[in-house]
């Protein structure tokens, strides 16, 4: 047990949160199933000031402090797992950038793209480079992310829940903030 009783406390409020954010999300209305081609028309562009709010709120640096695949919690920054990258991103602008071990980017992993007017919001994380991307849902709430994608590179169904079940492609994670980005310079491609 540890001396500072305010970590306990912080954990049970934080484990607290997301219980009740998994819980009000999974009677939220299901989002409408469209293909990353109809998505890509609803991206990030000039006249989305909703998308872009939402995306100022993914700036800075994050990590993964809970996560679930097919159902079954999966333990946090084992080195070289295949979800590494995902643990600890770093948001830049529209980009997702995967985090060195001393905090600063490394490469870029996804492209972010956002839709603030659906219900669950949605995101695409996009690999164009390999033609790969990542369809899911998100929720973003001061210092807290939880993102649950389909983990299937090439299945175009979107999750409509915060929730992983055995036998499914889906992957939960639950972020929190580390850090807000400070002047941040992306890394040269």
């Amino acid at each position: 047990m540890s001396d500072n009783p305010m970590k306990f406390s912080t954990l049970s409020v934080r484990f607290g949160f997301a219980i009740v954010l998994v819980a009000s999300l999974s009677l939220a209305v299901p989002g409408d199933n469209n293909s990353l081609a109809d998505d890509a028309t609803k991206a990030i562009g000039p006249g989305e000031e909703g998308a872009r709010r939402e995306l100022a709120a993914f700036q800075g640096s994050w990590t993964c402090y809970s996560s679930e695949i097919s159902g079954k919690k999966q333990p946090i920054g084992v080195e070289g797992d295949e979800f590494d990258a995902l643990y600890s991103p770093i948001f830049m602008g529209d980009s997702w950038f995967r985090a060195q071990p001393n905090g600063k980017p490394r490469k870029l992993f996804y492209k972010v793209r956002l839709n603030s007017s659906t219900s669950p919001k949605t995101i695409d994380l996009v690999r164009d480079d390999i033609g790969e991307s990542l369809l899911g849902i998100y929720m973003i709430d001061r210092g807290t992310l939880v993102i649950c994608l389909n983990a299937e590179k090439k299945n175009t169904q979107r999750p409509t829940r915060f929730a992983s079940q055995e036998g499914t492609p889906l992957t939960v994670m639950f972020f929190e903030r580390k850090s807000t980005p400070a002047n941040a310079v992306a890394p040269a491609p």
